[in-house]
C-alpha cells in the first residue's frame, strides 16, 4: 500500500515577466529537505523496502491469468469482473493488483463508464471507494488541466546522485507509472563540435550531479500525491510538479518587431492553427482581396503575393489585359487595401513588423491576390469603387484560382450583379468573406448578407470580446473576429507601419486567414463543411448584439484536419528482436495524415491489458526500441496516432497486433 508523508514544504518562487509570464522554479537544496523530513518526523523509506510492495509478476500464472480476465472483461461487464476477483479474497494481493488493472481499464477509457465503475465496486467483496475517489481527484485534476500552471499526469524527481539506475527503476515503479531520464552523469562530448566547444564542454566530463527524471503517474496519482510518495525516500532530494515553461502571450514566440501588439492573433487562438499547418499543411491556398490595390514591394510581404494574377481591374495594358500591379508605378489608391493584405499575407517570424494570420510560424500555405478595383479617391479621400467594379474583381478572382475572396467592402442594398458575381463563388466552391460594415446599426450591408456569403462583425479588444462601437450587428452576422486595435502594414513606404487601426474591414481577412489555413489541411473542404466548422468551433460570446460566436481558428482548423485524419491508418509493419533483449518496432505511417504523437501499447497477452509504454513524436517517425525484455516471453504490441484538438488530442484506431517471443 503506498504510502503518505505528513507533508514537505516546497519552495519555489514565481517570476513573471511582463510579457512572457515565464514561470521559473527555484529548487531546495538537499540539505533543507533533509532538515525538513526531519522537523516534521516524516518517514523515511529505503530501497530495500521497496520489494515489499505486491508485484503482478511475483504472482502465479493462474493469478495472473485471473486478473488479466477481470481487466479485459471489466469493459463487458463490472459485475463479472467482481466476480472473478472475489475468488481470491482470502489473498489481498491479488484483490489489490486486480482493483488496480480494473480501475485503470476504466480510467484509461476516452470516455469513462460509470455505471460500470459502480456496478465493480457494488458487486466486489472488498470496498474500495478510497480508491475510486483517489482515481476520481486525478481524473478532475486531468481535465482542469488548462487551468493550472503545471503538467497533471507527470512530476519532476530529483535523485541523489549516488542513485544507480535499478534504483531508479525500482522506486518509480512502486510509486507511478514510467520515466524518462532528463539529466544524468552518462556525459560524452560530441566530437563533431568545433576544438573551442569541445574545451569548454571538458568541464562537464568529471562532473557528476544529481539525477533528474521526468516521471508519468498512475491514474490514480494526483500531483501532489505523487510528490508526497516520492519525497519519502531517502534517495529522493526533492519531487515536484512538471511546471509550464510557457508564455501565454503568441507574440512572444515571434521575432516580428510590433509582434507584442497582435493581440488579435491571441485572441483567436491562431497559434494553434500555426503549430496544426506545420505538421500537416500545403502551401497554395490563394485568397484574392478586392480591395483598393496593395503595395506589393512592401517589405513584409517577401513571398506572399502571387504576382501573376495582382492586377488593377479598372486598368487595361496594350494587349487588352488587366494592368498588373507589378508594372505599375503607384498600385494602389488608399491605404485600405494594403492594411487588408498584411492581416493575412505578412511574413512572420522575419525579425521585422507584423506577421500575418494565414503566414504564422513563417509558413507560405497562404498566399494573397491582391485585385484593384478601386479607380482613384473622391474629394474627401475616400477610395472610388462601383459596384460593378467589385463585382468584376470578385469574378476575376474566382478565375484566377482563389479559394477564399475577401472583400473588405459593403453596399447598403442587394443589386443583381452582386447575385451573379456571388452565384458564381458558389457555383465554383470558392469562399466569399465580406465585412458587416462600420455604421453600427442593425442594418443589413452587402454582399455580407447574401446567404451564401459568410459575414463578420467586428468585437473591441476588451477580455469580455464586446461588439466593436461601429460594427453592424444582427442575427444575419454569422461570425465575428477583433475589430480594433490593429498594427497594419502601410502603403506610406515599403518598410512602414500604421498603428491603431480599426473597422470591421480588419476583422474580415482574420476570418479569411483562418479558413485559409483549413483548406491547407484540407483543400478538400466543401464550403458548407468550412461553414459549419467555422460556425461551431467559434468561442461563445453571449452578447445581445451577435447570435454568432467569435473566431477561434486554432479549433476550426484542428477540426478541419480531423475530417481527414478520422479515416487514417496506422500499420504496424514488423517486430525485429535485438541483442540484450529488445525488440525494434516498424510502422508505416504513409496513410495517416499528420500525425503528431505516435503512441506505443505492449501486453504479455494478447486480450490482456495493454500498457502505453511510450509517446513519441509523430513527425517522421517510424521506429521504436523496446528494452529490458525477458527471454522466453512473448510480447504483443499495438500502436494508434494523435493529432491534437481542442485541449487534448484526438486519436486513429489501434493499428492490428502483432507479436514476438524472445529467443
Amino acid at each position: 500500500m503506498k504510502r503518505k508523508i505528513l507533508g514537505i514544504l516546497l519552495v519555489c518562487t514565481l517570476v513573471i515577466a511582463n510579457f512572457g509570464n515565464l514561470f521559473y522554479f527555484q529548487t531546495i537544496e538537499a540539505a533543507q529537505v533533509s532538515e525538513i523530513k526531519e522537523n516534521y518526523d516524516i518517514t523515511s523509506m529505503s530501497i530495500d523496502e521497496v520489494s515489499k510492495k505486491p508485484k503482478l509478476e511475483d504472482l502465479s500464472e493462474y493469478k495472473k491469468d485471473a486478473i488479466d480476465y477481470a481487466a479485459f472483461i471489466a469493459e463487458e461487464s463490472g459485475k463479472e469482473a467482481a466476480e472473478t476477483l472475489n475468488q481470491f479474497d482470502e489473498d489481498n494481493n491479488v484483490v489489490e493488483l486486480g482493483v488496480k488493472e480494473v480501475l485503470d481499464t476504466y480510467y484509461s477509457a476516452e470516455t469513462l463508464d460509470e455505471e460500470a465503475v459502480s456496478e465493480f465496486s457494488a458487486n466486489l467483496d472488498t470496498d474500495i471507494e478510497e480508491n475510486i475517489e483517489k482515481y476520481e481527484d486525478a481524473r478532475q485534476e486531468r481535465e482542469n488541466e488548462d487551468n493550472l500552471d503545471y503538467i497533471t499526469d507527470e512530476g519532476i524527481v530529483v535523485f541523489d546522485k549516488e542513485t544507480s539506475k535499478e534504483d531508479i527503476d525500482q522506486v518509480v515503479n512502486y510509486v507511478s507509472d514510467s520515466y524518462e531520464i532528463i539529466i544524468d552523469n552518462n556525459y560524452e562530448i560530441d566530437t563533431s563540435l568545433s576544438e573551442r566547444k569541445q574545451k569548454r564542454l571538458k568541464a562537464l566530463e568529471n562532473y557528476k550531479g544529481n539525477i533528474v527524471v521526468r516521471v508519468n503517474l498512475d491514474l490514480d496519482q494526483t500531483a501532489a500525491e505523487a510528490i508526497e510518495e516520492y519525497e519519502v525516500f531517502d534517495c529522493v532530494i526533492e519531487a515536484q510538479e512538471n511546471l509550464k515553461c510557457k508564455s501565454n502571450a503568441l507574440s512572444t514566440k515571434l521575432n516580428d518587431a510590433n509582434a507584442k501588439e497582435l493581440w488579435y492573433l491571441d485572441r483567436c487562438k491562431f497559434q494553434a492553427a500555426w503549430d496544426t499547418v506545420s505538421t500537416a499543411g500545403c502551401d497554395d491556398i490563394w485568397i484574392g482581396v478586392v480591395d483598393s490595390g496593395c503595395r506589393i514591394t512592401h517589405q513584409d510581404f517577401s513571398g506572399g503575393i502571387v504576382s501573376k494574377y495582382a492586377v488593377d481591374i479598372t486598368k487595361k495594358d496594350s494587349n487588352g489585359r488587366y494592368k498588373k500591379l507589378e508594372d505599375m508605378k503607384k498600385p494602389f489608391d488608399s491605404e485600405h487595401g494594403t492594411f487588408a493584405a498584411g492581416v493575412i499575407a505578412a511574413k512572420a517570424n522575419n525579425c521585422i513588423g507584423i506577421a500575418g494570420a494565414g503566414r504564422g510560424w513563417n509558413n507560405n500555405s497562404c498566399r494573397i491576390i491582391p485585385i484593384k478595383v478601386s479607380k482613384g479617391l473622391n474629394t474627401n479621400g475616400e477610395d472610388i469603387i462601383k459596384l460593378s467594379d467589385m463585382c468584376k474583381g470578385i469574378d476575376y478572382a474566382i478565375k484566377s484560382g482563389a479559394e477564399i475572396i475577401n472583400v473588405s467592402l459593403s453596399y447598403p442594398s442587394l443589386r443583381s450583379c452582386e447575385v451573379e458575381a456571388i452565384e458564381r463563388a458558389e457555383a465554383a466552391e470558392v469562399v466569399v468573406v465580406a465585412s458587416a460594415g462600420n455604421y453600427g446599426t442593425s442594418a443589413k450591408r452587402y454582399p455580407a448578407a447574401m446567404d451564401y456569403v459568410i459575414a463578420v462583425g467586428g468585437t473591441n479588444n476588451s477580455t469580455a470580446n464586446n461588439k466593436a462601437y461601429f460594427s453592424n450587428y444582427g442575427s444575419w452576422v454569422n461570425i465575428a473576429a477583433p475589430a480594433t486595435n490593429y498594427i497594419c502594414t502601410s502603403s506610406e513606404s515599403d518598410s512602414s507601419y500604421s498603428k491603431e487601426e480599426d473597422g470591421t474591414s480588419l476583422a474580415t481577412p482574420l476570418v479569411s486567414s483562418a479558413i485559409g489555413l483549413m483548406l491547407s489541411v484540407n483543400p478538400d473542404l466543401s464550403v458548407s463543411q468550412i461553414k459549419k466548422i467555422l460556425y461551431s468551433s467559434a468561442i461563445d460570446l453571449k452578447s445581445s448584439y451577435f447570435s454568432c460566436g467569435l473566431l477561434n481558428a486554432g479549433l476550426s482548423v484542428q477540426k478541419a484536419k480531423y475530417e481527414i485524419f478520422k479515416n487514417s491508418v496506422v500499420r504496424l509493419t514488423g517486430l525485429e528482436q535485438l541483442s540484450g533483449n529488445r525488440v525494434k518496432l516498424k510502422w508505416n505511417n504513409l496513410n495517416v495524415y499528420g500525425p503528431e504523437r505516435v503512441l506505443i501499447y505492449r501486453s504479455v497477452s494478447k486480450n490482456g491489458k495493454y500498457e502505453n509504454i511510450k509517446s513519441i513524436s509523430g513527425d517522421g517517425s517510424s521506429t521504436y526500441i523496446d528494452s529490458n525484455l525477458t527471454t522466453g516471453k512473448t510480447y504483443y504490441y499495438k500502436i494508434k496516432v494523435a493529432m491534437k484538438y481542442g485541449g487534448g488530442y484526438k486519436f486513429t484506431p489501434y493499428s492490428e497486433i502483432k507479436s514476438i517471443k524472445l529467443k
